[in-house]
């Protein structure tokens, strides 16, 4: 039996008030150093709170000075009475502070007295434990079927569809059978996809050299042990293919590279499921490592029963017979926010940027994480440790939303509905962007690769023209970008000596994380002040959304000689107020090196959005004449300006201009 310390012990997670709908407290040790000397002498619980704060260093916690306190109150959903169950956190935090320092979750198991106030699972150490494989089992059936109580209409249809040029083939579900390579040669069926980090030391590829060799077989021995799971996993869940991109694509061959690069949207759209690798150490351990408490030494226990890892049982409740049922307290896992987003910290994978549109693409994604499992379709996600069900959509943070809209919106069978939702579709795909630019490519040339099989199912639903990034009928909010470093470490890649983008795609400056100037006025009206003439994009690969060697885009727009503080007089004389005409501007980041001659600066007004309140922001382009063209100019920043500064279009000369 664990021990707690006197402090603990007097915590009685047995009183009356601790109902659903009701906040418990009790104070706890006086300051962080008393906690710490709690948790070093022993005390589980004590040391369970001390690795899940924010901070885990032992000079930060021993640092708070002001007595600590357990609250512990119930955490409804959206709608309580039919969406969500009521579970129960444990939060410790310094009084009067409002953030929590450390924060901790809770559970009673299935078939318990309180269970469903307490709703939760036990997530064990073994990955690939019936209990997990059951759990994705059904998670999957639920999806296909429309068998749980809520209705999976909005999810992708699971039908036989053309295979991919070539699959995996791992036989029988007993195993009796050695993986090998099939090719599709327009046959039909279905397969499940994965999504992997490469690692050179690990990873089994098929070249022009062992093709031959892999259709015939693939020896199980030569296969790295997320391959050899991925299989595994395939076979449980009863389907026949498998499809991983180091295995099925000729990784010696440029010209099926981006064949196959072409045809990524059907490979991961008409997947079944995308089994996503997200264990930092997946290429070595596989999916089914075995799941380590990372911040704790040991598995714990206040009770006789045996627990999941990093849990602590507190007695609460008595049953018929007058014993006492655990509430089970736990760290709180890794969970879909933090695999959807390329910022955190817990993995490796999230932080690909061609991870991007597998995940966007698949109409389903069993997430395999380090310590957990989390699930999402179209219509919901769920996670091993919470029996809770999630709507997508419902608490997501604004760097998750996006995602939800855009699996349903790509969606085959609801083409003939995204269509009417395309200014929908456009913010999502700015979204992405803004995703894909926070993330890392080995080969910076991959920046129009690695998205386009997302571009391939834009133009399929939308019949848009596709410009290097921009979509032609969001072509005014797709110009106003600008690069936003400041926000976190820039994604890295190889660099390389071909061209890579058109200076007015967001592209050019990859190595910059982006932002879109226009989601900061979502709800605002754009009169824009631009007309599409002409582009001449030139492919450089069989992928015509792939890599590019040259790209112009003509436009008919208004545009000023000289920087834009020149227009100020022209619009209240030279001794206007300063205040009442503030002008931003925000250079790309590779021109601050160069000494640009006042002469060779124009600006271009893009548009202005009328936003609440009568508010109104000009916005536009500023741009470098090329030296050898009287005609065509490139980008170097971005400009705007509020209140009266919108006025500055009346000053301009619309003339038409050839942007590189």
């Amino acid at each position: 039996m664990a021990t707690l310390c006197n402090i603990c012990r007097t915590v009685n997670f047995a009183e009356p008030s601790l109902s659903p709908h009701k906040q418990f407290t009790a104070e706890h040790h006086v300051n962080g150093k008393a906690l710490w000397k709690a948790a070093a002498d022993g005390c589980l619980f004590c040391e369970l709170l001390c690795s899940t704060f924010k901070s885990r260093r032992q000079a930060d916690i021993e640092g708070i000075t002001s007595q600590l306190s357990i609250y512990l109150w119930s955490r409804g959903g959206f709608n309580a009475a039919v969406l969500f169950q009521l579970a129960r956190h444990v939060y410790i935090q310094p009084d009067h502070v409002p953030s929590c320092v450390a924060d901790l979750g809770s559970y009673m198991l299935a078939g318990d007295k309180e269970s469903k106030t307490f709703p939760g699972r036990r997530v064990t150490a073994n990955a690939e434990s019936p209990a997990c494989l059951d759990l994705v089992k059904s998670w999957l059936r639920n999806c296909l079927t429309n068998s749980s109580d809520v209705d999976h209409s909005t999810c992708q249809p699971v039908e036989d569809a053309p295979l991919p040029t070539r699959v995996i083939d791992v036989g029988p579900s007993d195993g009796s059978q050695t993986p090998r390579l099939h090719r599709g040669e327009g046959s039909l069926g279905q397969w499940i996809s994965l999504s992997h980090r490469w690692n050179n030391e690990a990873s089994l590829t098929t070249t022009t050299r062992n093709l031959t060799e892999h259709l015939r077989e693939i020896p199980w021995s030569s296969l790295p042990k997320t391959f050899r799971d991925a299989i595994r996993l395939t076979r449980f869940l009863g389907f026949r293919y498998l499809w991983i991109d180091s295995l099925c694509i000729l990784q010696d061959s440029s010209t099926d590279w981006a064949k196959e690069s072409k045809n990524m949207c059907n490979i991961y759209m008409l997947s079944v499921l995308t089994i996503s690798a997200n264990h930092p150490e997946s290429a070595k351990r596989g999916l089914f490592a075995e799941r380590t408490n990372t911040l704790l030494p040991s598995a714990m226990r206040l009770q006789s029963s045996t627990p999941p890892i990093q849990d602590i049982g507190i007695e609460h409740s008595k049953d018929s017979n007058g014993c006492r049922e655990p509430v089970w307290i736990h760290k709180v896992l890794p969970s879909f926010s933090h695999f959807s987003d390329p910022r955190s910290q817990i993995d490796t994978l999230t932080s690909r940027g061609w991870i991007l549109q597998e995940s966007l693409l698949s109409p389903r994604v069993i997430l395999w994480g380090s310590e957990q499992m989390v699930w999402q379709c179209a219509y919901e996600y769920h996670e091993s440790l919470d029996a809770r069900l999630h709507l997508n959509g419902i608490h997501a943070t604004q760097h998750m939303s996006y995602k939800f809209s855009i699996r349903t919106l790509f969606a085959f069978h609801n083409t003939e509905a995204t269509r009417l939702n395309l200014a929908e579709l456009h913010l999502n795909w700015r979204g992405a962007l803004n995703d894909y630019c926070m993330r890392n490519l080995t080969y910076r040339d991959d920046v129009f690769p690695a998205i386009s099989g997302l571009a391939t199912r834009m133009k399929q639903i939308t019949g848009d023209e596709y410009l290097a990034g921009i979509w032609k009928s969001d072509l005014a909010r797709g110009l106003l970008w600008h690069s936003a470093d400041g926000l976190g470490s820039p994604p890295t890649s190889k660099e390389s000596s071909k061209y890579l983008a058109p200076t007015w795609s967001w592209a050019s400056q990859w190595g910059s994380r982006i932002t879109f100037i226009a989601h900061q006025h979502l709800e605002a009206r754009l009169d824009q002040y631009i007309e599409f003439v002409k582009d001449e994009i030139a492919p450089r690969t069989a992928d015509p959304l792939g890599q590019i060697s040259s790209a112009t885009l003509v436009l008919r727009a208004p545009v000023m000689r000289g920087p834009v503080e020149n227009a100020l007089e022209s619009v209240q004389g030279p001794n206007a107020a300063f205040e009442k005409r503030v002008l931003t501007t925000y250079m790309d980041c590779d021109v601050f090196s160069e000494s640009i001659a006042e002469t060779d600066l124009y600006c271009l007004a893009v548009g202005t959005f009328h936003g609440a309140y009568q508010s109104k922001t000009i916005h536009g382009l500023v741009l470098k004449r090329l030296t050898d063209s009287e005609e065509s100019y490139q980008r170097i920043g971005v400009w705007w300006g509020g209140g009266e500064l919108a006025d500055l279009y009346g000053t301009f000369n619309d003339q038409e201009i050839t942007l590189v």
